[in-house]
């Protein structure tokens, strides 16, 4: 099987982080190991994990590594008979009727968040390799306006629509 490691850090407010693990604890509810953009099955239901905890000089760092004795592979969606042109179409359609019900102070339609949610998965065959990053990033903003809008959280995503709108824009702008 191919090499597939992935890395990162960076910063975020406590809140965002939290949520950030409460996504990949809920992906591993459901059977996936799910973070940062990428997702793989997990099919055992018993997990093998390390966690190593450490204070010095008055910081404190925290690693936790989960082991599947399993092959994994990266899930990818079903294969869509739609283009890259239909599926960029159906993207901006349900992003704008997020963005209208939200500019009318109302929680979008799940159903609007979940076609969103589903163009960006029928998507990643076209993303390529330069902005790979990028799309990612804004495909983990996604996956948590999915869960702000599941949990009737309507601040919460004005707050990530707004970041989308700001990666799609810098994304076009750096990438188009």
């Amino acid at each position: 099987m191919k090499k597939h490691k992935l890395k990162g850090s960076g910063q975020a407010a406590r809140q965002v982080l939290a949520e950030k693990l409460e996504l990949l604890a809920a992906a591993l509810r459901e059977g996936r190991f799910s973070f940062e953009g990428e997702s793989w099955p997990v099919d055992k239901d018993v997990l093998e994990y390390h966690w190593e905890l450490k204070i010095k000089e008055g910081k404190l760092k925290f690693a936790l590594t989960l082991a599947l004795d399993q092959e994994v592979r990266p899930q990818s969606a079903p294969e869509s008979k739609a283009s890259k042109k239909q599926i960029k179409k159906a993207m901006g359609a349900s992003f704008k009727a997020i963005l209208r019900k939200l500019k009318q102070e109302e929680l979008p339609f799940l159903a609007d968040v979940e076609e969103l949610l589903q163009a960006f998965k029928d998507y990643e065959p076209f993303v390529e390799n330069s902005w790979r990053r990028p799309w990612l990033l804004c495909a983990e903003k996604v996956l948590e306006l999915h869960e702000a809008v599941k949990g009737g959280d309507i601040a919460r995503a004005k707050e990530i629509s707004s970041a989308i709108l700001a990666y799609e824009k810098d994304c076009h702008r750096k990438y188009k």
